[in-house]
């Protein structure tokens, strides 16, 4: 009891510090109604990337390392880490005082769980513990992890929310293995805790009043969180007319994912503005290259040259302001920027297409493609692709379903050859799920292994990015994806919501409401 009151202690501490230091005019109070776009599958954010479980997840659960404003991994529930014996021993210092959501302290047992769950089981931790010879407790606040061979990009792996290894009590991680966890065990360490997840209604998550913020100020998703709201509701409304409806007629604080034509109706609105997320993703369409038909190299590059991009993206996003029609992963004046490849994007060549589908042999075989309309985007896009492949002879059995029906088929190849998606911007490539060889779509080609294995194991920067440069080159001759263009994501918010991160992973610890 002493060690719960001494946390409180210094969690109102903190607080005071930060109205003392000039931020008085944040309010606390208040139930923020947020409109998604679905019921996710669960909140526990190991085991997927999909945004609508890392949306609500995050604010439950928490990571050893996040990202800064910029990208970068900086610490969180660590304290301070340390590289040792030549970048083959990762020293971890815990924060003390951390309290899981049931009253218990995070101590190293903890942790150790949680980074073998992690390493077993989620993607991002595959990929570390490939190199991981052990975990290993030094005393209750201090972790060392041991590895066989230097491994780069681990900070920036640990620092991902989705397929993140987030920290949970020894025992749920152990019980749980590499199924997702129960609602009834959702205990993070997070500014709000779990309350209730009614299906169809909301799932619910109130300030957990023992939390202990980093002294730090905000940074990205770093620094300090504080909880200002006393809930916070993630309501899911599937239509995005229902979802701006309830805005306006103040049902709901903020709504996501909208269409870019949607802006002008939220712009008349006299308590509400849209908003653009400030990071840009990539639009995607992700073959199956364990399948008969798109198992062939030959054949995706049929499709791929049949494609006119800015019709497709048009569809989704209306005026260029919300989109990029280019090929590129990386933008001009970013390290990792090429033109590698960029002859074979935007090719709307009807005639290459079809004269490289005889080649390959295609007889009007269907070609299922799955998309969803819990994302109009998705949808959108889908009849133009449709449409341009039917135009160049391509049969495509146009699959509509909902988003948890698609995460689910996805994971078997037997049943689909293609689907869309978007992705976020990542800082460093090696954290991109799409170039996990175990990640649906599962490209694994002798020479897109060897400039991943570059990219996962080199220190030398030079070296990583010539990998980058090639894999990118590989992605367009390959054609394991088909890039369509640069996307920004769009919602609409309340004026009396104040400081709401408008990330592409958008947070509401730290936002509060004020005056309209």
């Amino acid at each position: 009891m002493y060690r719960k009151l001494l946390v409180v202690s210094l969690a109102l501490s903190l607080v005071i510090g930060v109205f003392a230091s000039g931020l008085w005019a944040q309010q606390y109070g208040g139930v923020f109604r947020i409109a998604s776009t679905g019921d996710p599958t669960t909140l526990d954010m190991l085991v997927t990337t999909a945004s609508d479980t890392r949306d609500p997840g995050k604010h439950v659960f928490e990571t050893l390392f996040t990202v800064d404003a910029a990208g970068y991994p900086i610490p969180f529930l660590v304290d301070s880490y340390e590289w040792r014996n030549g970048n083959t021993v990762l020293h971890l210092e815990l924060r003390r005082g951390i309290l899981f959501h049931d009253g218990d302290e995070m101590t190293s047992a903890d942790v150790v769980a949680c980074l073998n769950r992690w390493g077993q089981y989620s993607g991002n931790g595959k990929l570390v513990f490939a190199h991981v010879e052990s975990v290993t407790a030094v005393d209750d606040y201090t972790v060392d992890i041991l590895f066989t061979d230097v491994f780069p990009p681990t900070l920036r792996l640990l620092a991902e929310d989705s397929y993140g290894c987030t920290i949970v009590p020894a025992g749920i991680a152990e019980q749980y293995g590499g199924q997702p966890i129960a609602p009834e065990d959702y205990i993070g360490t997070g500014p709000y805790r779990f309350n209730e997840w009614i299906p169809a209604v909301h799932i619910s998550l109130v300030r957990f009043d023992d939390y202990l913020p980093r002294a730090e100020p905000a940074d990205g998703m770093g620094g300090a969180r504080i909880a200002y709201f006393d809930e916070i509701q993630y309501i899911p409304v599937p239509e995005a007319a229902t979802r701006l409806a309830g805005l306006e007629v103040g049902e709901f604080d903020i709504v996501m994912r909208i269409s870019a034509d949607d802006f002008p109706l939220v712009e008349a609105m006299s308590n509400a503005v849209p908003i653009t997320y400030v990071e840009p993703g990539y639009n995607l369409i992700i073959f199956n290259t364990k399948s008969k038909l798109v198992g062939d190299p030959v054949l995706r590059q049929a499709l791929q040259a049949a494609l006119d991009v800015e019709p497709i993206l048009v569809s989704a996003y209306g005026s260029e302001d919300f989109f990029d029609a280019t090929g590129n992963f990386y933008a001009e004046g970013n390290p990792l920027y090429t033109t590698a490849g960029l002859e074979y994007y935007d090719q709307a060549d009807v005639a290459r297409a079809q004269e490289l589908a005889a080649q390959a042999g295609y007889a009007g075989e269907p070609i299922r493609y799955m998309t969803t309309t819990q994302y109009p985007a998705h949808y959108d896009q889908g009849i133009i692709i449709l449409r341009q492949w039917a135009k160049a002879g391509f049969n495509v059995d146009f699959q509509v379903m909902d988003y948890a029906a698609l995460k689910t088929r996805r994971s078997d190849p037997d049943l689909w050859e293609a689907f869309f998606t978007p992705f976020g911007y990542r800082v460093d490539p090696s954290a991109q799920a799409f170039l996990n060889p175990k990640w649906g779509g599962w490209w694994d080609t002798s020479d897109k292994r060897a400039n991943y294995e570059v990219l996962l194991n080199s220190f030398d920067e030079n070296e990583r990015i010539e990998a980058w440069k090639n894999i990118q080159r590989l992605i367009y001759e390959e054609v394991p994806y088909i890039m369509i263009g640069w996307h920004l994501y769009t919602g609409a918010i309340a004026t009396k919501v104040k400081d709401f991160s408008n990330s592409i992973r958008p947070f509401a610890w730290n936002a509060w409401f004020g005056e309209d």
